[in-house]
């Protein structure tokens, strides 16, 4: 839900811009500590890269965001339908029968 809460204006949104709006939203929010994204995976890439290509493909495949070209999206009308549906978040299960 915080990368639908990000892109909500319907505006082309970066990858790069996507996380770090995450970082800053985990920031204030409390929960997760900010470095606890960065670090490491056996992979090389960072917790943070992992989780928000996971939410991004979800997503992708639920139809809730489109990508407008290489590393940038965009809500879909199915998305905001979800943002409206599911104020207080959802789970992956009620995404992908959305």
């Amino acid at each position: 839900m915080p990368v639908l809460e990000i892109i909500k204006d319907q505006a082309g949104h970066k990858v790069n811009e996507i996380r770090s709006e995450i970082r800053k939203g985990i920031e204030i929010h409390g929960g997760v500590k900010s470095e606890d994204f960065d670090v490491k995976q056996k992979n090389g890439g960072t917790v943070l890269v992992s989780h928000v290509a996971w939410a991004l493909a979800q997503l992708n495949m639920a139809k809730a965001i489109d990508r407008t070209q290489k590393g940038v999206y965009r809500i879909t009308e199915q998305g905001l339908a979800i943002l409206k549906a599911y104020p207080s978040g959802m789970s992956v299960k009620e995404l992908r029968a959305f």
